[in-house]
This record gives C-alpha cells, sequence and structure tokens, in this order.
C-alpha cells in the first residue's frame, strides 16, 4: 500500500509475485478522529474566509527544525507576524530546544510537545503548514 499522491503502480515495476498493489490518495489510512471532523471542517472553510489562527505540524518524525524556520519566517511577514500558531514537534534534542525559546519569546505562539486531539487542532486553524505524507491527508480531511 502507497497513498502517495499521483503515485502510479508502473512506478513499482513488474514481478513475478502475484500481489495487489494498493496506489494512490484512495488508500490514505486516516485515524477516525479525521473522518469524525470532515464534515466541521468542510462547513468551516464554507464560513470563514479570514484566517486568524496558524496550526504548523510536520508530522512524528520532526524534531522542531522544520516549525522553527517556518516561524521565524512567519514572524517577519507582515500578514502573519501577529497571528496567533500553535506549534506541534516532538521533543528531540537541540532543534526542539532552540524551537521552545523561540516560542518562549513571543505569547502568540504555543508549542505542543504532543496531542491526543490533533483533528482538534487542524480543525481550529485557518491555515495549517506541514509535510507531505499522511499529515497531508490529515490536513486535507
Amino acid at each position: 500500500m502507497d497513498p502517495t499522491l499521483n503515485k502510479e503502480k508502473s512506478s513499482y515495476g513488474s514481478s513475478r509475485v502475484k500481489k495487489e498493489l494498493l496506489i494512490g490518495s484512495d488508500f490514505a489510512v486516516l485515524r477516525e478522529e479525521f473522518l469524525a471532523k470532515r464534515e466541521a471542517a468542510f462547513n468551516k472553510r464554507k464560513e470563514s474566509q479570514k484566517i486568524e489562527k496558524i496550526f504548523i505540524n510536520f508530522g512524528g518524525g520532526d524534531s522542531g527544525a522544520l516549525p522553527l524556520e517556518i516561524l521565524k519566517i512567519l514572524s517577519r511577514h507582515p500578514f502573519s507576524q501577529n497571528l496567533p500558531c500553535v506549534i506541534l514537534a516532538h521533543y528531540g534534542g537541540k532543534e526542539f530546544s532552540e524551537l521552545q525559546k523561540f516560542c518562549q519569546s513571543n505569547e502568540k505562539y504555543q508549542l505542543l510537545p504532543s496531542s491526543d486531539n490533533i483533528s482538534q487542532l487542524y480543525l481550529d486553524a485557518d491555515l495549517a503548514i506541514g509535510a507531505a505524507g499522511v499529515s497531508a491527508y490529515e490536513r486535507a480531511s
């Protein structure tokens, strides 16, 4: 199974082994919490025309380096420098410590090392920034 967007079966070549390939976005695996909030998310997007809150999440493998770079860019841009940002980044040494210090310098930044309800964080935000892979499907759900 490979839920990569626009992936094609031909990229796996040929094989004598009989197998069924499950390729493309139709086979993305999402936790129930995302499916449960799908309708609310679509309704919010229809009603909301303004960006008032940002959520940043690069997935469980990120130690904080990418969110830190994104926050530095957002903090300099007139569009976003005064917007609240929720950042989900996992403990990971030096990068996480630097991200933590940066977030402490701005009261509008909330750093979370974990969450039991990521789908609600996405729903609460008007703009979500993150990595490709499963988290891209989470943002789109």
